[in-house]
């Protein structure tokens, strides 16, 4: 997929949680009737959403990608964000996605941490347990109404409303890795100063700027510079970093985008307002989902969350995901893999790994979205009898992936075997099931009472496996024969044979 920029404004917000005393987001639709968050136009249910409607859709994927971001958040204080649908920036090959951002912001309030500086107000309301400006929302959100497969709009990309996280076929951006980015920059990912001018909001340090620096600069702190310093800061990757210890500690997840042990920020030589400076760079593998271009869907809210720790938010996460039970078992048609667990968010992807023999490397064989299921069933139809593996499940959510302990297995060898064809007694046909150890020429065919050939099924070379052959209650002659008695007889090298069923018309 091309990379889409994502053009954010400066100042963005919030966070949600349903358990005690998590954030609470209460979301304001202010679209207008038949527009927006309140488009009738009918929809079909799509990646675990059930809105039924454009607009139902919209609002509650807005509703789960606020549930991701502020999911461990504390706050007694619930954050309002007034939410629009409009048409935004948007040409055949760039878009603006979406802007969010904080009503009003506040500094030296009772409790707050560093003095003289300014926080968001979700964030200053979470820090002192009260509503600093009752009657106005804390945070407002729009986004791109007119990416709606227009040719003219990103030459025909269309918004993707589902939970999962796994886009159709064809041109489609995940709404929610969209509003999840937006909300966590209102959540506190987001600086206040003017990256064009260098000057700071109101001549006040912000909280995103106190943990900022320009790493090799005299002075190398944001908040002691000189406007022409902050401009030539914003400008100075990879020496532009993000110094504060909860993120720092977490460099270790990092492949890259790390320099003289700190994450690197999003400062290119060219400024970019409203993505500049308030992002972390695109250096960062593997990809954060607060870097400054959309690139695939991303449910998980990565570093954002140490980032958040560092400017004051209490985090309080549980087990994301636990796992209780991984087995795995051979079955006629392969090896079955069942997991159970139990997660904090209602959608999870779960992941199948397989290696082959005893130190085989473990790759990703299958992917498959759940919604709100705690248990997953996997036949791995290719794995041959007689053969080890290593099997893995990776349980996905918004924290990251869990995964369980490797299972080493020995698929059973196979044995000929004939099986009692289903439906018996059977109208007008069944199905006959046989099973081959190994490579052989069969032949399949049914008989009368009396021993009379009356149909050849199968004649041929027939691989290792299970087979399924359906009889249509027909001669070979493509005539219906009549009600009675017969058998069926398969041969297969040294191995024969027979079983009775019935036809009843």
């Amino acid at each position: 997929m091309k990379r889409i920029a994502i053009v954010l404004s400066l100042l963005c917000m919030l966070a949600f949680a349903s358990s005690a005393g998590a954030a609470n987001i209460v979301i304001i639709n202010s679209d207008g009737a038949g527009e927006g968050f309140n488009d009738p136009t009918a929809a079909v249910p799509v990646g675990g959403n059930p809105g039924t409607t454009l607009g139902q859709q919209r609002l509650l994927a807005f509703q789960y990608a606020a549930e991701l971001a502020g999911l461990c958040l504390i706050s007694d204080v619930t954050i309002e964000v007034r939410a629009f649908m409009n048409p935004l920036t948007c040409t055949a090959s760039s878009a603006v996605l979406g802007s969010a951002g904080t009503i009003a912001v506040l500094r030296d309030f009772t409790g707050a941490p560093l003095s003289g500086t300014w926080y968001s107000m979700a964030l200053a309301n979470a820090l002192t347990g009260v509503d600093n400006d009752p009657g106005v929302p804390d945070i407002q959100a729009q986004f791109n109404s007119s990416i709606n497969g227009s040719p003219t709009c990103l030459g025909g990309f269309n918004w993707y409303y589902g939970y999962d996280g796994i886009l159709p076929p064809g041109n489609y951006i995940d709404f929610v890795t969209v509003v999840m980015h937006e909300i966590l920059h209102g959540l506190g990912f987001q600086s206040f100063i003017n990256t064009s001018t260098g000057a700071e909001f109101g001549l006040f340090d912000d909280v995103y700027e106190a943990n900022a620096e320009h790493h090799g600069a005299v002075p190398s702190a944001l908040t002691i510079m000189t406007n022409a310093q902050r401009v030539a800061a914003v400008k100075s990757d990879p020496n532009l970093h993000w110094i504060g210890p909860n993120v720092t500690a977490a460099t270790g997840l990092l492949s890259g985008g790390v320099s003289n042990g700190h994450v690197r920020l999003h400062g290119p030589a060219t400024l970019v307002p409203g993505s500049s400076y308030s992002h972390f760079s695109t250096a960062l593998t593997p990809n954060e989902t607060m870097e400054p271009n959309y690139v695939a869907p991303n449910h998980n809210r990565g570093l954002a969350t140490e980032l958040l720790k560092d400017i004051g938010w209490t985090v309080q996460c549980p087990v994301a995901v636990a796992i209780s039970s991984f087995s795995v078992r051979g079955v006629d048609r392969g090896a079955e893999l069942t997991a159970r667990f139990e997660s904090t968010y209602p959608t999870v992807v779960v992941k199948v790994y397989r290696g082959e023999g005893r130190d085989g490397s473990l790759i990703d064989i299958a992917t498959e979205s759940l919604n709100r299921q705690t248990s997953f069933t996997y036949l791995d139809a290719t794995a041959v009898p007689g053969k080890s593996y290593r099997y893995m499940i990776g349980v996905i959510d918004g924290e990251g992936e869990f995964v369980t302990p490797i299972e080493s297995f020995t698929m059973p060898k196979a044995a000929n075997r004939l099986e009692q064809n289903t439906p018996n007694p059977f109208n007008p046909a069944t199905a006959i099931r046989f099973t081959l150890a190994s490579k052989e020429t069969v032949t399949l065919a049914v008989y009368d009472l009396n021993g009379r050939l009356v149909r050849s099924l199968v004649s041929g070379t027939r691989e290792l496996g299970t087979h399924s052959v359906t009889w249509d209650g027909r001669d070979n002659a493509g005539t219906s024969v009549a009600s009675g008695v017969y058998f069926y007889r398969l041969d297969a090298g040294k191995f024969s044979d027979t079983r009775k069923m019935v036809l009843l018309k």
